[in-house]
C-alpha cells in the first residue's frame, strides 16, 4: 500500500491511503440493491473518480468539500 500517493500518479487497482479532498459524494444502490459510494477525490495534482462497493456509510453528500 502506498501512502499519500499523488492523484496524478494513480492507476486503476492501486491500493492507496492518504488525505484527499472529497469533491463529490453520492450514496447509490446497485441493480442488486447493494449500497455503494461513488465520488470524486482531489489533491494538488488532479482529480479521480472513486467507487467503494458494499458501502453503507458514514461518508456521503454532507461531507463534500472536507478533507478525509
Amino acid at each position: 500500500m502506498e501512502y499519500n500517493k499523488l492523484i496524478a500518479g494513480m492507476h486503476t487497482g492501486d491500493d492507496v491511503e492518504g488525505f484527499y479532498v472529497l469533491k463529490d459524494a453520492f450514496l447509490k444502490t446497485t441493480a442488486a440493491g447493494k449500497p455503494f459510494l461513488s465520488g470524486v477525490l482531489a489533491d494538488r495534482t488532479g482529480v479521480i473518480d472513486l467507487k467503494v462497493w458494499d458501502y453503507s456509510g458514514p461518508i456521503g453528500e454532507r461531507d463534500v468539500g472536507k478533507v478525509l
